[in-house]
């Protein structure tokens, strides 16, 4: 089979190694020139089974260029902190598509750089059997047939920024801060020797107060450094390299998509196109890797192309299920801080922890909390629990964290 694959980010390249595994004859074409890229470090998809399983030299090269951390650290609006158990590793984005373009290169697919492909070059297409559209949230593609794919969009109710830092976060970090303007939050975690990624993230009110909307780049990443001084212990905060020219702090608002079809024709979306989940669940590369991977596999056990990219639909919606669910929730926490950040630093690193829980914004703080302990130190009552129709529907929510 002759596939184009759109978009070079890590969901392209992955379904562009996995297609030469498989033995399609595979393009990719990406529209920023090569080794530009837009993130700072990212959660590490290094331990995904499926990359082993089918492709452990790739796998073995991520894992070579990731860093490991141990614990994560809540700090509490008093600058109280509480330390948990938690491991997970992460990588520069850079460096992760360097070892995957060079990878799929290797495999013999032929990548191209700075070259846009638009949606009448896609709908116009008859050389290839297949087109896989990768090219992130905003993917053209998926924008010019919404009512195909059945697309629902939702911005969550926070604006947040991705900056850098040269601050070494040797722990998964998430800091609340309280300003006389509202509060607000950073996730942070390093990903080399020198360097870590810092999300702030705060309500609308609060960004209006504060102005950051209107102050110019420089005056705004100060207001930020002074409201985490403490977290950065004077390290600045950076803008990417892409964003240095702007005037202002490059603001967003979370995107949530989903799709009710993943493909149309001979084009399938994979990744960030077909779906996204929220940043402080730390799932949107490893989820694309599983698009990736299970794409190829339902197109080796078809002979019929539709069928393979039904069943890929339908396998995939119910494998990420939960992590939007998670995601979901886990949005709603952050976008309510104020709720949780007026109990002791204890309970709140625990309501934290708990955020991807579906019963936490409907229940009161004070009878979850104490639900939730009882349960943990009661084996025998957690046992029970697991047989109930309320565990299965998902009450009690696997314990991870950003």
């Amino acid at each position: 089979m002759k596939v184009l694959v759109v978009g070079g980010g890590a969901g392209g390249l992955a379904t562009a190694i996995h297609l030469r595994l498989a033995g399609h004859e595979v393009g990719l074409v990406e529209r920023n020139p090569e080794g530009v890229t837009y993130g700072w470090g990212i959660l590490s998809p290094e331990s995904l089974d499926p990359t082993y399983g089918t492709d452990p030299g790739t796998a073995e090269a991520i894992a070579e260029a990731s860093h490991g951390h141990r614990g994560a650290v809540v700090q509490h609006p008093t600058g109280r902190r509480e330390w948990m158990e938690n491991e997970g590793h992460t990588i520069e984005r850079h460096r992760l598509l360097e070892v995957l373009t060079a990878r799929a290169r290797a495999l013999g697919a032929t990548v191209e750089f700075g070259r846009e492909v638009d949606v009448r070059e896609i709908e116009d297409d008859t050389e290839h059997d297949l087109i896989v559209v990768s090219n992130g949230v905003n993917s053209p593609y998926r924008a010019a047939h919404t009512a195909e794919f059945g697309t629902e969009t939702r911005n969550g109710e926070n604006y947040y920024v991705w900056l850098g830092t040269t601050k070494m976060f040797r722990s998964f970090t998430f800091v609340a801060v309280r300003s006389e303007a509202g509060w607000l939050g950073c996730h942070a975690y390093g990903y080399d020797p020198d360097r870590s990624t810092v999300i702030v993230e705060c309500p609308v009110e609060t960004w209006r107060n504060l102005g950051l909307g209107e102050l110019g780049a420089r005056e705004g990443l100060k207001v930020l450094e002074d409201l985490f001084s403490d977290a950065l212990d004077g390290h600045p905060l950076m803008l990417q390299q892409r964003d240095l020219d702007l005037d202002k702090v490059p603001w967003l608002r979370y995107l949530q998509v989903r799709n009710e079809h993943w493909h149309r024709g001979k084009v399938v979306l994979v990744g960030d196109a077909a779906h996204t989940t929220h940043f402080s669940i730390g799932s949107g590369t490893r989820l694309a890797y599983g698009d990736a991977h299970a794409l190829v596999e339902e197109l080796g056990r078809h002979d019929d192309l539709n069928a393979a990219l039904d069943e890929y639909e339908s396998r995939r919606r119910a494998d990420i299920r939960l992590a939007q669910r998670d995601a979901e929730y886990s949005a709603r926490f952050l976008e309510n801080v104020d709720r949780y950040a007026r109990y002791d630093v204890d309970r709140f690193a625990s309501l934290f922890h708990w955020r991807q829980s579906p019963y936490l914004a409907k229940l009161p703080v004070r009878p979850y909390h104490r639900l939730r302990k009882t349960i943990e130190n009661n084996p025998r009552a957690y046992r029970a629990l697991r047989r109930t129709t309320a565990f299965r529907r998902g009450f009690y929510v696997r314990r991870h964290t950003h």
